[in-house]
């Protein structure tokens, strides 16, 4: 199928919605993604034009593979109950486990024409061990098709639950912080994630962060297949650092970019362009006007953090957690009631005491004792 048959397709078969870029804007984007962050950003939102842009990615797959399929009743031993979303690339289910009585998510690969098998994805996770990130209990293949058996997270994505006024500075940053130390652990065993991002970090009931979508994970060192940088960066182009861009070797710090793009929005609520706070941007009238926007205690992290230059970035995803630590301001902690009261009482009682020894002061210059010792 040629480019411009595939688009046609995706556009008579969706539909093209207001607002959503056109045919040749898509195109571009492909040709170009690191110029055209709003684009990035729209695709996310938007599963028609990702559609559309999956497909013009795999020339050799038709659009109908990529069309949501009747839910199956069961793969392998699962029980599917009910659709969970749909992406570019697979489904995710919710399904039951008989075997061991719980409901587990399922993520099933849509078509076997391009991409790494998902089993790598299961490998990957399941070498980290830790609450932030979720848990993969199984990777197999039923009927042709690969899927991972995963922990069901109850909660929503972080960019859902952040748009809540009530949600405060410092929840974000608590939760962010939470999964800078799931990342951590991935790297410890020579995990990169390489697609971290708001909608790859969910929320779970009890606010804690749980991180997602191992599916690009590479080990350190490690780029693009051969050809596969020269066809498309694996990713969003959004939140994606450099070198990744490039198809270059991945890295811990290549967490560290997409991470601070997060923190970026997470603080400021509000998307990021890269190129207007890089240090190699300093001095532009446009980074001058985004730095005057982002609190002081945070340039220096972004900064750093979002150097073009991997060599240039933290360490480690701990010596930036621990920056972020130390620069962030602490909260202004309202006094909890228990400590009120408590305050109350040991007032009261003092107030009590100055009142009883005035008193007793003024009966013993009046009681009649005192009056016969004067006498």
């Amino acid at each position: 199928m040629q480019t411009r048959e595939c688009v046609s397709s995706a556009e008579l078969t969706l539909g093209t919605a207001a607002g959503c870029p056109s045919a040749e804007a898509l195109v571009a984007f492909i040709a170009s993604r690191a110029d055209a962050p709003q684009v990035a950003g729209h695709l996310e939102a938007c599963e028609n034009c990702m559609l559309a842009v999956a497909c013009l990615e795999a020339p050799d797959t038709t659009l109908r593979e990529r069309t949501p399929r009747a839910l199956p009743e069961r793969v392998g031993r699962f029980r599917v109950l009910r659709s969970l979303g749909s992406g570019g690339m697979g489904d995710v289910l919710v399904a039951r486990d008989p075997e061991l009585d719980r409901e587990v998510a399922l993520k099933l690969l849509r078509t076997r024409a391009q991409g790494r098998s998902w089993r790598d994805e299961g490998r990957a996770v399941a070498r980290v061990h830790h609450p932030a990130v979720v848990s993969v209990f199984e990777a197999g293949t039923h009927e042709g098709v690969t899927f991972l058996a995963m922990e069901l997270v109850k909660g929503e994505t972080f960019r859902s639950w952040s748009r809540d006024e009530r949600v405060t500075l410092r929840d974000r940053l608590e939760v962010l912080l939470e999964a800078g130390e799931g990342l951590a652990a991935a790297h410890a065993q020579g995990v990169v994630h390489c697609d971290f991002k708001p909608a790859n970090l969910l929320v779970d009931a009890r606010r804690r962060a749980r991180v997602i979508d191992f599916g690009l994970a590479r080990p350190p060192g490690t780029g693009a297949e051969a050809g596969e940088a020269m066809r498309s960066p694996e990713g969003t182009p959004t939140y994606m650092a450099p070198e990744q861009l490039r198809g270059g070797a991945v890295s811990p710090q290549t967490d560290q970019f997409s991470f601070c793009v997060t923190l970026y929005e997470a603080v400021l609520r509000r998307r990021l362009r890269v190129d207007e706070i890089t240090p190699e941007a300093a001095g532009t009238p446009e980074f001058e006007r985004v730095a005057r926007t982002v609190p002081r205690w945070l340039r220096p992290v972004l900064q750093r953090g979002l150097s073009t230059d991997p060599g240039a970035r933290y360490p480690s995803m701990a010596a930036l957690l621990a920056e972020i630590r130390r620069r962030a301001p602490r909260p202004h902690r309202a006094a909890r009631p228990l400590v009120l009261a408590a305050a109350a009482l040991v007032a009261a009682a003092a107030l009590g005491a100055l009142a009883g020894t005035a008193l007793a002061s003024h009966l013993g210059s009046h009681s009649p004792a005192a009056s016969v010792s004067a006498k």
